[in-house]
Order: C-alpha cells, then sequence, then structure tokens
C-alpha cells in the first residue's frame, strides 16, 4: 500500500541516514573495510553489498550513500576513516549551505544521465516521457544557477530497459524499485581520492526512488518526481543536506514538505562555490 498522508506527515528527503565509505590511497587492501565478509544494510535494504565493496577496495573507490527516512536522523559509518569533509557555510540564514567534500572535477562536466524503463517504472503508473521531462526540469534548475555548464546541452536523458542501476559504472542512472523500509529515496555518488583544488573526484552517481510511494510528474499531490530529483542532484553535484527549520526555503532543505521546483540563495551561494 503506498503512503499517501502527506498533509499529516513530513517526510525526509535525503541524507537523514549517511553512510560514507572512502578507500584512503595509502592503506592496505586487508585494512580496507571491516564489512567486506558482509553486505552492508539499512533497515533491510542493501546499500553496499560485499562484492561490490571488495571491487571499489580494490580499486581504490569511495562512495557516499544518502538516504531518506522519515523521523529522527540516525547516522552511521562504514568505516572509521572514510575520508569525506563536510564544511558547513552560513554568513546568514539566506546563504547557508553545506559542501560534502567532492565534486564533479572535470570543467563543465556536461553529466548524462540514463533512466530504467521497466515494470518498476511502469507500475508507478509514470510515463516515462513526463518522468524525463521532470527531471530534465531539475537538472536545468541547476544549471541556470551555475557558473559551468554542469548537465548535457543534447541526450541529457535517455532511457533503457537494460541498464544496470544502482551500481558502479561510471554510468549515471536513475531507477525505481520497492524497498523493504519507508526510505522515499536515495543517491549513491562514487569517487576517487584525487583532489582537484581541494575537492574529491566524483566519478558516479545514481539515483534510486522507492516505489511504495505515489510518484506524480504534475506537482499536486503525492511525492513529487521533479523536487526530489532536485534535491537528489544537488547531492550529484556535492551538496549536503540543510536541517534548521530556517533552512525550509532551500532545495537541500533535508525534509520534504511541499512541492518545490526552484532553488534558494543557499542553494545557489553552495552551487557558486563548487563550480565558480
Amino acid at each position: 500500500m503506498k503512503y499517501i498522508a502527506w498533509a499529516l506527515a513530513l517526510f525526509l528527503i535525503c541524507s537523514l541516514a549517511s553512510a560514507n565509505y572512502m578507500i584512503p590511497a595509502d592503506t592496505p587492501h586487508k585494512n580496507d573495510l571491516s564489512i567486506s565478509q558482509r553486505d552492508l544494510k539499512y533497515q533491510g535494504t542493501i546499500i553496499l553489498s560485499r562484492d561490490e565493496a571488495k571491487v571499489l577496495a580494490k580499486e581504490k573507490i569511495g562512495v557516499d550513500v544518502s538516504i531518506n527516512v522519515p523521523g529522527k536522523v540516525r547516522g552511521f559509518k562504514v568505516t572509521a576513516s572514510n575520508g569525506l569533509t563536510k564544511v558547513t557555510a552560513r554568513e546568514d540564514v539566506a546563504t547557508a549551505y553545506v559542501l560534502t567534500g567532492k565534486r564533479w572535477n572535470a570543467r563543465d562536466p556536461q553529466l548524462k544521465f540514463v533512466l530504467k524503463t521497466d515494470a518498476y517504472l511502469a507500475g508507478e503508473g509514470l510515463a516515462a516521457g513526463k518522468v524525463q521531462s521532470a527531471i530534465y526540469n531539475a537538472t536545468q534548475t541547476w544549471d541556470t544557477a551555475a557558473p559551468q555548464n554542469l548537465f548535457a546541452d543534447s541526450g541529457l536523458i535517455t532511457s533503457s530497459s537494460a541498464i544496470a542501476t544502482d551500481s558502479y559504472n561510471k554510468i549515471n542512472t536513475i531507477n525505481w524499485k520497492p524497498f523493504l523500509n519507508r526510505c522515499i529515496a536515495y543517491s549513491r555518488s562514487w569517487y576517487k581520492s584525487t583532489l582537484v583544488d581541494g575537492y574529491k573526484t566524483t566519478v558516479d552517481s545514481d539515483l534510486v526512488f522507492n516505489t511504495n510511494y505515489a510518484w506524480r510528474t504534475e506537482g499536486t499531490v503525492g511525492a513529487d518526481v521533479e523536487t526530489i530529483a532536485l534535491h537528489e542532484l544537488g547531492h550529484t553535484l556535492g551538496l549536503g543536506d540543510l536541517y534548521s527549520n530556517t533552512d525550509s526555503g532551500q532545495a537541500m532543505y533535508g525534509y520534504y514538505l511541499k512541492v518545490t521546483r526552484s532553488l534558494g540563495t543557499g542553494d545557489q551561494a553552495g552551487i557558486g562555490k563548487l563550480y565558480g
């Protein structure tokens, strides 16, 4: 049964549980990750499989997982030292933002995404074309505010019924699937420890949406695809969540209160800091 009590509850958009996994370049493989013999799960949902952990350890790739859950903030670390630095800038309430310590370091990265068109997406009653339009709109909102050309000018969102999603393959993907918990969506960004002007280098970012919610594209009821995509893409670009009540006007505010398809001044300041 899909959750529809939007008027009575606050659902968190993102990162209220954050699993940060980093393989430091000078760490021996055998000491990389204590969970290499088991899957990392969050409330029954596999966030990082043991097989993938071994591959990432070998290639010295880190992964930052941001999970949407309603209720109290829950945090956990996969490793004692994950190599991620979060910096909060708050000159005043209107310009607040959080940097996660990573970004796309190529100038004008022109990111592209592949939407998986499978039975899960069809089961939501969502037309692939409308989903692509919603996500496109979200990318353009960020692009308009950024000093660089962050998203591709053509072929930005394609579709595939067979693309491998939620995995490190250097292809940015978006897909729907059922979760075993009330998490709305989560994003995973893979990165290398290579620093450019102090930022680690993102190499892949995937967005995953929970089929147990009533998703919509018209911006009226249910979980608005464009609103949540806008927030999740902020994580893809390197921004973290804001949790102060005074930040409710920002796209990176951690609670889903209503349809929000524009950036706040803090979002704009943050993206300018990252890609200026």
